[in-house]
């Protein structure tokens, strides 16, 4: 196993250089960092998880519409 182990550790280092991989978690903790987005990502998941359990059409149309908030923000579309 130390040998997988290592496998993946030099794998996970060598993504983890990429200039793209390195931008997405940029961005993604930028995304974080935000409380306006991160409290729309939260509200995105309750309401998601809401109109699947209970077939909620209103939670739906709610989810429908801070998914397209989120998705249209300057620092999501970048």
């Amino acid at each position: 196993m130390p040998n997988l182990d290592n496998a993946l550790f030099s794998l996970k280092e060598e993504l983890y250089s990429l200039p793209l991989i390195k931008e997405f978690l940029k961005i993604k903790q930028e995304i974080n960092d935000n409380e306006r987005l991160s409290n729309l990502d939260k509200n995105i998941k309750r309401l998601q998880h809401q109109s699947c359990k209970n077939n909620d059409k209103s939670a739906k149309e709610e989810y429908l519409k801070l998914k397209e908030e989120f998705d249209n923000d300057p620092l999501v579309v970048n």
